[in-house]
């Protein structure tokens, strides 16, 4: 099991909710639409964010021009490198260029918009995730 914050544009939810409703059994989801009404919603998924395992980001035509979404791809590539090795997995799901925050990062080709196969090809992605070595010991 991964905890998992996901980021998305909310024009792109039905999709994304098909997807996430699939992973939800097997992992810890973290998503805007189950934020606690009154919380500070910022300052909240930016905790929520810090304490993930993998950032799953839905690469789409709107992804360029969203200031919060590009935010949360730079939390987490600062994440990644200096603080925890957060995992950052995207997933393009329309025909365009990733931003050049992620240009170096493989993606998940998931343009054909297929919940099934989109699913398991996270679900793969992320057990690859889980054979990486998490500690590594030198000794002489």
């Amino acid at each position: 099991m991964s905890i998992l914050y996901v980021s998305y544009r909310n024009t792109e939810r039905p999709f994304v909710e098909a997807v996430i409703s699939r992973l939800e059994p097997d992992h810890d989801v973290r998503i805007d639409y189950k934020i606690p009404p009154g919380v500070d919603w910022r300052s909240y998924q930016h905790e929520e964010l810090r304490r993930s395992d993998v950032f799953l980001v839905f690469v789409s035509t709107h992804t360029a021009t969203s200031e919060f979404q590009n935010a949360e791809i730079g939390a987490a590539r600062f994440s990644s490198v200096f603080l925890d090795g957060k995992s950052i997995v995207p997933l393009l799901i329309d025909d365009v260029n990733p931003p050049r925050t992620l240009k170096d990062l493989d993606y998940l080709d998931l343009r054909d918009r297929d919940v099934s196969r989109a699913v398991q090809e996270i679900e793969e992605a992320l057990a690859r995730r889980m054979r990486r070595v998490k500690l590594f010991i030198s000794h002489s």
